[in-house]
């Protein structure tokens, strides 16, 4: 790959760039396809270079100009560096020259582009040294392409052997993974033939499904956790192995029944060919039911928490368990799954309010739930409420009591009363539409659409499952910037600074400048973000948005004198590094691989005299050397011995003296924008290269490396103290943030039915004006369902941009009385006041995160922290004042807080389940 070349890019070099760019564009727009091979990009490196190619103009110079401000790609980031490898047997996955790095999340750490985009790219910026390409094949696994950037990993067990680690394509066949388990054993298997192998489920070491029955099965239909276990068996002349059928209670879940002791417990197991069912006699006998876990099978903490949540919603499980359900499945709905997802969570359903039952492993039912919704297939984390949703919308489906739906066609709202409209559109839809979903869970809103030229209105009455719940947002954010100031020391403070959350740089500069008392008529500051101890971006652009930068940036201004016209300067950065063979410090246990350099601290920027294009000589590096000289003191260990010693009392000069007889402490070398390079020593008579130049500069600065000797940083010098900044106080002073404050759920309610403008991609057409138009939009409740569920819409998107909101909501445990927002003249058979009964919590971020459910038990009526298989008795106010909630479910007065369910039904649905049957 070209290092750099863009940078001394002639008129035909600008030509050929803007056809790439184009090509670039046109290339994304395109759907992948199966079998089309993609590649991986730093998803940082991807979205600048997104913007630069959206915001330049289709001219060659702005085109030329965005990619200018490109830097080279560096894959190293994303690429496994070996450390910590077990031997894996690879087959079926493809022939991956290049190996991710594991954890890595999609549109977190990497992006996914088609393979062509990425060499076009790489021809145009060039990669950085020690880079690969990561190259994947597109797959279609339940009718959806997927790209797998990983292969799926298993243990596998023979015989008295160690185990062994396999790694498949999620796309392979039951075949694919005898050969593989074959292959891993080696010798031990290699004569076996097929007929003789057979490949077991053996999760959490329990003997489950035989997965090689059919040999043409892909492994995605086999329903596996990664990571889980699989027992290899080998026939003994006609016999096979004793087949075992044991599960041990989960370590670490004493919890799940209170004071007992394990040990003493007496332990019955039942075994589903899909589900697995973890029981305890003696739970059973002062009762379980209703407190079993759902195992995580791989990131699925967010349908675990959804599940409980609805395991408590008695209406529902009640239906469930008492077996009603059976006489309202709909086997022909053309838009349902056949019933199948109502009898698997039924099956669910009754597992989890079995006696004595304290974990229950969900797979049977997430294998049903990811056929019906692929973007539910996999072990990537998910979002509870579109879980939510969708089950709710599925359950309905499936057992909705209308088998042939009419057609209803809509009249016009025009002259017409509400409680007209109303009733006409509830009657409509519930002549398509009957089932104990519509009844428990489903109201109905009025939306008002006003055109804001003719006021013309449009009236109509719309059905909800739940209500989505804007959260308040604030309009300013704190942003972290470290201001490193020079003098006779390097200083660094680290200041909070609120700014608009539609600022722009030059608003976050100023506000720098305000609390720092920075006079910009004989100082400037350079803004910049430092990634891996080295400049990553300069914010040239005083107009760029402060939306592009996220709260994990780490920001750095430097305070550095004016610029001179009559006496030129050349920013110069330096980088500190150290060889990556010599370890952090004498007593330090960690090495890095030989041959390369590590970074440390942050950068440094010393303006060097000299015009732009000047080659630095010796009268500069001399310069450079006092400078870094002068600035290390800081950072000098302390000396050892007495106070009193010679050594103690010795002058830095003389330490540094003392401390380095034979060697220098450091040396100047030329090295590339990322610091990553190493070239001449700075300074030298030697020709510097001019792609050597090209490559070094970032934003019109040289990028120079300060490589440490080994014994400074042993005898002279502490590295951890390079990276030390001092927080001023307006960073905890800011920090006070509204997830502290608190915002009370009926001023969300509030703002859910305030009028509001439709955006330019939302325009209603109003007939009058006879074109689309921005109107203004009003929500109002109109019919009320016995179970309320609010989504709390704590996640923004945007093209470039997702975030959190962290907002504490305030919300009742009871009396929540909706009557001030549903409709004075809406039917009101009972009043509308609501106790809240569970709560799904989100905790993390947008990347990534984990999900917990309270509930209410709806047979005992107390509170419980569902984690997972964990379940735990909690005050109910633990569920209050709780920064995570993110869906709340609330029951109308009029349904029973506690009510006995149903067991008859429950052990039936349990039953089934064993026996395999609703498959």
């Amino acid at each position: 790959a070209r290092v750099g070349a863009w940078a001394m890019m002639d008129t035909d070099d600008a030509t050929r760039l803007a056809h790439a760019c184009s090509r670039v564009r046109a290339l994304e727009a395109m759907p992948l396809e199966e079998g089309e091979d993609v590649a991986l990009l730093p998803q940082c490196w991807w979205s600048t270079c997104a913007s630069a190619f959206e915001d330049a103009s289709q001219s060659e110079d702005a085109v030329r100009d965005a990619v200018r401000g490109l830097e080279m790609i560096d894959m190293c980031a994303l690429m496994h560096d070996g450390d910590g490898d077990t031997e894996v047997c690879v087959r079926g996955a493809g022939s991956w020259a290049t190996r991710a790095r594991d954890g890595l999340r999609e549109r977190v750490d990497y992006a996914i582009v088609k393979r062509e985009t990425f060499e076009r790219l790489v021809d145009v910026v060039g990669m950085t040294d020690g880079s690969k390409a990561i190259i994947r094949t597109s797959v279609s696994i339940a009718g959806t392409i997927l790209v797998e950037v990983y292969g799926e990993r298993f243990s596998i067990h023979f015989g008295e052997l160690e185990p062994k680690t396999i790694e498949l394509s999620r796309a392979a066949s039951a075949r694919e993974l005898l050969d593989a388990c074959r292959d891993a054993y080696g010798e031990a298997l290699r004569d076996a033939q097929d007929s003789d192998l057979r490949v077991v489920d053996y999760y959490s070491e329990a003997r489950g499904e035989l997965l090689t029955t059919d040999l043409t099965k892909k492994l995605d239909a086999l329903h596996l956790v990664p990571n889980q276990a699989l027992l290899v068996e080998r026939k003994v002349g006609e016999y096979w192995p004793e087949e075992q059928s044991f599960i041990a209670l989960p370590a670490g879940d004493d919890d799940m029944v209170n004071a007992y002791d394990a040990d003493s417990l007496e332990i019955d197991v039942s075994l589903t060919p899909k589900n697995d069912v973890s029981t305890c006699q003696a739970a059973a006998k002062v009762g379980t039911r209703g407190k079993a876990g759902l195992s995580n099978l791989g990131n699925t903490c967010f349908m675990n928490s959804a599940l409980q949540c609805l395991s408590h919603s008695s209406l529902l499980t009640e239906y469930f368990l008492s077996d009603k359900y059976l006489a309202d499945i709909n086997t022909d709905n053309p838009i349902g799954m056949g019933g199948e997802l109502a009898t698997e969570y039924a099956n669910l359903t009754g597992a989890l309010w079995r006696d004595g039952a304290l974990t229950v492993t969900p797979r049977k039912f997430k294998s049903s739930l990811a056929r019906f919704a692929p973007q539910f297939s996999g072990y990537s984390q998910q979002d509870a409420q579109e879980l939510l949703a969708f089950l709710l919308d599925g359950l309905h489906e499936d057992l909705n009591r209308v088998k042939k739906k009419p057609y209803v066609e809509e009249r016009d709202s025009h002259g017409r009363t509400d409680a007209d409209i109303a009733d006409e559109s509830w009657e409509a839809h519930t002549a398509r539409n009957n089932s104990c979903i519509v009844d428990t869970f489903q109201g109905q809103y009025r939306s008002t659409l006003v055109c804001p030229t003719c006021g013309n209105k449009s009236v109509k009455f719309d059905p909800f499952m739940y209500l989505s719940i804007p959260l308040p947002t604030s309009r300013e954010r704190m942003i972290k910037v470290t201001l490193v100031t020079y003098g006779e020391h390097v200083s660094a403070v680290t200041f909070g600074l609120k700014v608009p959350k539609t600022g722009d740089i030059a608003t976050l500069t100023l506000a720098l400048c305000e609390i720092a008392d920075i006079d910009t008529m004989y100082e400037r500051i350079v803004m910049l973000e430092v990634y891996n101890h080295r400049i990553d971006k300069v914010f040239t652009n005083m107009n760029m948005s402060l939306s592009l930068i996220s709260d994990r940036d780490v920001l750095y201004a430097h305070r550095l004198p004016a610029l001179s016209d009559t006496a030129p300067t050349m920013d110069t950065v330096l980088v500190h590094r150290r060889s990556g063979s010599q370890t952090k410090s004498p007593y330090a246990q960690v090495s890095s691989v030989p041959g390369t350099v590590v970074k440390f601290g942050f950068p440094w920027i010393v303006p060097v005299s000299g015009a732009e294009g000047e080659t630095p000589g010796a009268k500069q590096a001399e310069f450079l050397e006092r400078t870094v000289e002068k600035y290390a003191e800081t950072y000098m260990r302390p000396a050892p011995g007495t106070p009193h010693s010679p050594s103690a009392s010795a002058e830095p000069d003389e330490r540094r003296a003392s401390a380095e007889p034979d060697a220098r402490l450091f040396k100047l070398k030329y090295t590339n924008h990322n610091a990553s390079a190493t070239f001449e020593e700075y300074g030298s008579e030697a020709s510097v290269s001019d792609s050597h130049v090209s490559s070094n500069t970032l934003s019109a600065m040289r990028v120079i490396a300060i490589d440490w000797s080994s014994k400074a940083l042993t005898n002279t010098y502490d590295e951890d103290l390079f990276d030390v900044t001092v927080e001023h106080s307006s960073v905890k002073t800011n920090e006070i943030s509204e997830a502290e404050q608190g915002t009370p759920l009926t001023s969300c309610i509030e703002t859910f039915t305030q009028e509001e403008p439709l955006g330019k991609d939302d325009m209603w057409y109003c007939k009058q004006c006879e074109t689309h138009v921005e109107a203004l939009k009003k929500l109002d409740l109109y019919r009320l369902p016995p179970i309320l569920v609010m989504h709390l819409k704590r996640f923004n998107y945007s093209r470039l941009w997702r975030d959190k909101i962290s907002t504490l909501v305030d919300f009742p445990l009871s009396n929540l009385d909706m009557t001030p927002y549903v409709l004075p003249h809406a039917p009101r058979t009972e009043a509308p006041i609501y106790d809240l009964y569970a709560v799904v919590n989100h905790f993390g971020s947008m990347g990534g995160g984990h999900y917990t459910a309270y509930t209410q038990h709806a047979e005992e009526g107390t509170w419980h922290l569902y984690d997972d298989s964990h379940c735990t008795p909690v005050d109910p106010e633990a569920a209050l004042h709780n920064a995570a909630a993110y869906v709340l479910f609330y029951k109308r007065r009029d349904v029973p807080i506690t009510r006995p369910m149903s067991r008859a039904g429950s052990l039936m649905n349990f039953m089934n389940a064993d026996t395999g049957m609703g498959e």
